[in-house]
């Protein structure tokens, strides 16, 4: 009925039979087809499909791989070489107003039009007159000196070799024209290093004007460069300024240059093939597996920890380098950490108390890609319960003595354990019982993962009789 009304109410076109006296309803079959295929599947499920099914396939097609002979590559991968590849694109400086570029015979009127490097760099290919020098000036667009924008300019011969050092602009208030005199075939290349930063690394313009006619000698590769420096002054105004012989604007995509000057803006995009290594096995792994500490992967866990042995008596870490104080540097102040789990029914259901750490145990994460150490599991013989009741989780753990035999030697001889936990919430901020505490402070290896914020471990506790 649902599907009906729609089709009735978006394309009712009324007739009438003149033998029946009735209304009726034309509907194109193009205009059903097209509702039709819009409604889609309401069962969108992945894993409806059979898996021993598409596992068969998979076999199927490395078995046909492997019957295609040595010189057969069944997945080839590419890779931009940052070196030869010269790609830009055009943007606009959110700022034009301060120091967007002045449109050609528009003096005063600024637009935002300028380009960026889309990999790496970019690449303005020069033939200048070789019996006198031209002043060539780059104008970076660049407003907020605190946004972190950088580029470095490399001043290169027709072989690819420096003509001088590389300079780098950087910290420029609203915008810079950066100027050098030069003669001959060169290329002036423009690196963005923050090619992250959505605005590092853009140019507006390059411009050319008559430099010095003496006190130059050209290279073996004929060429001549000196680099002038830096004018910060009147950002993006060059009309009357700069381009007496010529400019290229290549956001606007204007050029117009001297007949004896010849500027080219390259736009090659090279690519290379990567070769898996012959005898070398090949991995795949999950970019984010699921770890056991549960705090990595963001789940509903609790872990605790047992700090029995001082820094002096680890066997594994060295407490300080010779000359330090104790506790200059992040240590390990957890002798044994377990992870309290809930196991999801896909895997077994249930709990599980994992090993995270012992004291002779070298430090690891549990990536599958890891060897397997012979202490890592989960704990035999303990036992752990996990009940959520009126949104509050209740967990209760038991772990033999022989999991924790420092523990219990302590306890036997009246000394102090120093404890700790972290209860992790779905990817929330955990909640850390030694945090912002008097004997604590925030470094160490307390709990896992290490590249999460640790607290350590130096609470001490007393067993009661």
């Amino acid at each position: 009925f649902y599907l009906a009304r729609n089709i009735i109410e978006k394309y009712y076109v009324p007739t009438y039979n003149r033998h029946m006296e009735k209304q009726l309803i034309k509907i194109s079959v193009r205009a059903l087809v097209e509702f039709i295929l819009q409604s889609g599947d309401l069962d969108n499920r992945t894993a409806s499909a059979d898996r021993e099914a598409m596992q068969m396939g998979a076999r199927l097609h490395r078995k046909i791989q492997r019957q295609m002979g040595s010189r057969y590559t069944p997945e080839v991968t590419l890779k931009y070489n940052t070196e030869k590849t010269f790609l830009y694109e055009v943007q606009k400086e959110s700022a034009s107003a301060v120091c967007g570029i002045e449109k050609p015979g528009k003096p005063g009127v600024r637009v935002p039009e300028c380009i960026r490097p889309s990999v790496e760099r970019l690449r303005f290919d020069l033939t200048l007159p070789e019996d006198r020098l031209t002043k060539v000036t780059l104008y970076f667009p660049w407003s907020d000196f605190r946004s972190g924008r950088e580029a470095w300019i490399r001043f290169l011969d027709r072989n690819g070799k420096e003509l001088t050092g590389s300079r780098r602009i950087w910290s420029i208030r609203d915008g810079a024209f950066v100027s050098c005199e030069a003669a001959g075939t060169l290329s002036l290349e423009i690196v963005n290093p923050r090619w992250w930063h959505k605005e590092s690394g853009r140019v507006a313009g390059i411009f050319f004007d008559r430099g010095s006619r003496s006190g130059f000698r050209l290279s073996q590769s004929g060429a001549y460069l000196k680099f002038l420096g830096l004018d910060e002054k009147e950002p993006g105004k060059w009309i009357g300024r700069f381009g007496s012989l010529g400019y290229l604007l290549p956001g606007l995509g204007e050029k117009k240059l001297d007949r004896n000057i010849s500027c080219v803006l390259r736009n090659d995009d090279v690519k290379d093939r990567l070769v898996w290594p012959e005898g070398v096995r090949r991995y795949s792994y999950r970019m984010r597996p699921i770890l056991p500490d549960g705090a990595s992967s963001g789940t509903d866990n609790i872990q605790i920890a047992f700090n029995v042995l001082s820094m002096q008596e680890d066997p594994v870490t060295i407490a300080n380098l010779p000359g330090r104080m104790p506790g200059f540097v992040n240590y390990n102040s957890s002798d044994y950490e377990f992870a309290l789990n809930k196991v999801a029914s896909e895997y077994g259901g249930g709990t599980e108390i994992w090993r995270l750490q012992v004291p002779d145990g070298v430090r690891k994460h549990f990536y599958p890609r890891q060897p397997k150490a012979p202490w890592e599991g989960a704990v035999k013989n303990g036992s752990l319960v996990i009940v959520y009741k009126n949104e509050t989780r209740f967990v209760e753990a038991a772990i033999p003595w022989n999991e924790i035999p420092l523990v219990k030697k302590q306890m036997e001889e009246g000394k102090t354990v120093k404890f700790s936990f972290r209860v992790n919430d779905d990817g929330a901020a955990p909640l850390d019982f030694g945090k912002d505490r008097a004997v604590t402070r925030k470094a160490g290896y307390t709990f896992h993962p290490d590249w999460k914020t640790n607290w350590t471990n130096e609470i001490e506790f007393r067993f009661e009789p």
